[in-house]
């Protein structure tokens, strides 16, 4: 079996595809990428990725270019190098590969496809209701063809999906109990992209009134937001850290924010990695009202819940008693354990997905 891995970006750092391309390799399958790198100045940093498009950035007009060449160059690739075989399977992720993945196989039928979907397109962007209604059109018919639909959490599934599993962003366990302290510090974490839609100015206005406590911030600066708000001096900025040194760095930490703005339809389906990454760590997740998480962070008691915007809602974490915080830690660990690790979430999944690939 030989698996070509096909994603609009880079492939092999990001934090979900990096799981399936270790279970890949443990199950020792020929793997080969097909990806577009959107920075061409970080090529050097990748090796296992075939770069069939490069440039055009993340977030720009010129996207409204990129895309469709992605998709083009995309498909064109494959009819040139993926032969009719059922033992190539073709692992594509978000519809702007799959679109190619799903004409593609129209001319190679005995090649099969797994379409593992992080984000609803139709969403993604601000498109004009036609648009939008075109692409889930499409994506049905994407979903539809597939050998198998994988979704990142529950609130993905539509109506008219049926053949699917869901996997969600649940990280391997870091956790250790080594020098781990439990004791009422002011330490809080925020991670991943730091711009306005994800809170960075509602934690700016939190860390500039409350200036004995520290935020460890780590991730991507995407807008002034957030370069404004690294600039405060409780701030420790970390960039982007490998996973192991960020958790070592944020394990003690009093609670990690996961906000995203619910005015943007697809913020609300969010489904966060840092949410898997607390109950991980067994530290307390804060998340905003608005979205579909704050009902299982309820649910579980997993730990706080705010208004998106800065205001007297978030002080409901700044001071809780040790009784509390431990039974928060307790639970994240407990549903983690028992349903989140990578063996529950990844192996056991993958393994029936593999059978039935060979059947």
């Amino acid at each position: 079996m030989k698996i070509y891995i096909t994603k609009g970006s880079s492939c092999t750092d990001q934090v979900r595809v990096k799981k399936f391309i270790k279970y890949f390799d443990q199950k020792k399958i020929e793997l080969k990428f097909f990806c577009w790198l959107r920075d061409k100045s970080k090529e050097s940093k990748y090796t296992r990725e075939t770069f069939i498009l490069k440039g055009g950035g993340s977030a720009n007009k010129k996207l409204l270019f990129y895309y469709p060449l992605w998709s083009v160059i995309l498909f064109f690739k494959l009819l040139g190098e993926v032969k009719n075989n059922k033992n190539n399977i073709i692992f594509t992720i978000d519809f702007d590969s799959a679109i190619s993945v799903y004409f593609f196989s129209f001319f190679k039928p005995k090649v099969r496809y797994i379409y593992d979907i992080h984000d609803d397109f139709a969403l993604r962007y601000n498109f004009p209701r036609i648009i939008k209604y075109i692409i889930e059109k499409i994506d049905n018919k994407i979903k539809n063809k597939a050998f198998k639909v994988i979704h990142v959490d529950e609130n993905r599934i539509r109506k008219r999906d049926k053949n699917y599993i869901i996997i969600y962003n649940s990280q391997e366990d870091y956790y250790t109990e080594d020098n781990l302290v439990l004791d009422n510090n002011s330490v809080f974490a925020f991670t991943g992209l730091i711009g306005k839609t994800r809170g960075a100015l509602s934690v700016y206005n939190f860390a500039k009134k409350n200036p004995k406590i520290k935020i460890i911030v780590a991730g991507r600066v995407i807008d002034s937001y957030g370069k404004k708000l690294i600039e405060l001096s409780n701030i420790e900025f970390l960039g982007y850290v490998t996973q192991d040194v960020l958790f070592e760095k944020i394990r003690n930490s009093r609670g990690i924010f996961s906000l995203y703005d619910p005015s943007n339809e697809i913020n609300i389906l969010a489904a966060s990695n840092k949410v898997y990454d607390a109950m991980m760590l067994g530290v307390p997740i804060i998340v905003n009202r608005g979205l579909s998480v704050e009902e299982f962070v309820v649910k579980h008691s997993l730990g706080f819940v705010v208004n998106f915007n800065f205001d007297e809602t978030w002080s409901r974490f700044v001071d809780v008693n040790q009784d509390k915080l431990k039974k928060i830690r307790q639970n994240g660990r407990h549903l983690y354990l028992n349903n989140y690790t990578y063996d529950k979430n990844i192996v056991v999944k993958m393994d029936a997905l593999l059978d039935e690939l060979k059947s």
